[in-house]
């Protein structure tokens, strides 16, 4: 069955103030905060304060309009209570809106200078069966998973407000819930069948399983890199007498103080790539313990970005193609410049070294198998 191809049963019409929203998808049965500033829209909730507390909401296709013109409104949005109201000094109003059902746009008039919109609201049937009990079954199991994999979502609270009867109520609050964009959400809304939304709700969260499973495992191995890099930093900076900060093998070569320094541009920059920006700044060398204290700081920094719960402004293989293998490649070097210098550190098996991810700073396990 294809979306929309059963009959509403029912199809009523109602005419309400209308509040055109930006950047944000209320969905029916759930609460959601607003402050509300522009004129039209004030004119609008005090016209619903003064009736039935009800008002239509609808999110607007291009953010950045003041003034949207009906065009500039998608068609479907929520019908919702005003649940509180309070006026600020600022003459703003604050508000806390329920959302009661959708219901798609059939017409809007301006005259009393704010948007008053003709609505249709259609009413599916839904009778229990073997499709709703393996929809129910399917999301129910595939949204346990992505809560998992998201980590910060209270899997057991959400589906326990939820009737697991009511696919319609269960398609909205898990779709309210998804780390979707705003055209995505707005899509889901605009599914009028709870049958077809609750499909539609499976087939999102099966995307954003295999999306969030591919990254949390990248992300770990990177998280694993960082760690690798800082109990070999470790190694290699630890017990450097202090003649060793100024060491140079050759007259133009670089000295491990300014390698050092290097190292913790580099974490500085793979902060920034996290963000979606590539910020680059050169820092002068530090005595070498601040040196030290400087490059673990910016390491764990970086290892806490990767541990957030926030999308990579960039690709992880790129960050470690660039930053993390630039560090390893003057860790190396650090130890060859030891070496050279008649400072050498002993060998490890470093297969057998206990590299715990998330473990980032200069307090490190001690080795296991060292030799030579």
């Amino acid at each position: 069955m294809t979306l929309h191809q059963r009959e509403a049963k029912e199809l009523d019409t109602e005419r309400l103030p209308m509040l055109p929203i930006r950047e944000f998808v209320v969905f029916p049965h759930m609460m959601a905060p607003f402050v509300v500033g522009r004129r039209s829209s004030v004119l609008a909730l005090e016209a619903a304060i003064a009736g039935d507390n009800r008002v239509f909401m609808a999110a607007q296709r291009n953010a950045s309009a003041e003034e949207p013109t009906p065009n500039e409104i998608f068609g479907v949005g929520t019908i919702v209570n005003i649940a509180q109201s309070l006026k600020l000094p600022d003459g703003n109003i604050k508000i806390l809106v329920e959302g009661v059902e959708r219901a798609t746009i059939h017409s809007i008039s301006g005259e009393e200078g704010f948007f008053r919109a003709t609505v249709h609201k259609a009413r599916y049937p839904v009778e229990p069966g073997p499709r709703l009990d393996a929809l129910v079954s399917r999301v129910t199991g595939r949204f346990a998973r992505y809560a998992k994999l998201r980590k910060n979502l209270d899997y057991d609270e959400m589906l326990q407000a939820v009737r697991r009867d009511d696919p319609g109520m269960l398609a909205d609050t898990i779709g309210d819930g998804l780390a979707t964009t705003l055209e995505e959400k707005q899509e889901l809304l605009a599914i009028l069948d709870p049958l077809d939304r609750l499909s539609r709700v499976a087939n999102i969260l099966s995307m954003e399983i295999g999306k969030l499973g591919t990254l949390d495992g990248t992300l770990e191995m990177l998280r694993h890199s960082v760690a690798t890099l800082a109990y070999r930093a470790g190694k290699a900076l630890r017990g450097a007498p202090p003649e060793f900060a100024g060491y140079r093998s050759a007259p133009d070569s670089r000295t491990p103080a300014e390698i050092l320094a290097h190292m913790g541009d580099l974490f500085d920059w793979a902060l920034t790539m996290c963000d979606g920006r590539q910020e680059w700044h050169n820092s002068p060398s530090l005595p070498w313990d601040d040196g030290v204290a400087r490059f673990f700081a910016a390491l764990e920094a970086f290892d806490r970005r990767l541990s957030a719960d926030t999308p990579l402004g960039v690709p992880a293989e790129r960050i470690f193609q660039g930053p993390i293998a630039d560090a390893l490649t003057h860790v190396g070097q650090l130890a060859m410049l030891r070496r050279m210098g008649g400072w050498p550190m002993r060998g490890e098996n470093y297969f057998a070294a206990k590299i715990e991810t998330g473990r980032a700073g200069a307090d490190q396990a001690a080795p296991v198998q060292e030799f030579g």
